[in-house]
């Protein structure tokens, strides 16, 4: 799991970054408190194999998890 807004470096920077560097190639999940379409595409291009919204109720975080783990790619919003 990965944030989007961290202190030091910007989370689609380290996405891009453990995508160029690992073989085999990680299962990025990124879980945000924004909803942006932007930030969804662009986390989505850059390799993330999934988008969670802070807001996510807990069951969409679990199948969230679960589903990235296997490779299936996913986006929540904050609905509960």
């Amino acid at each position: 799991m990965l944030d989007l807004r961290m202190p030091k470096k910007d989370g689609l920077q380290v996405l891009t970054e453990l995508m160029s560097r690992r073989v085999p190639e990680p299962r990025i999940i990124v879980m945000t408190a924004y909803e942006s379409e932007e930030d969804l595409r662009r986390a989505l291009n850059a390799g993330a194999k999934g988008y969670l919204v802070k807001g996510a109720n807990p069951q969409q975080i679990k199948g969230g998890n679960s589903d990235g783990c296997r490779g299936t790619i996913l986006a929540s919003s904050g609905d509960r």
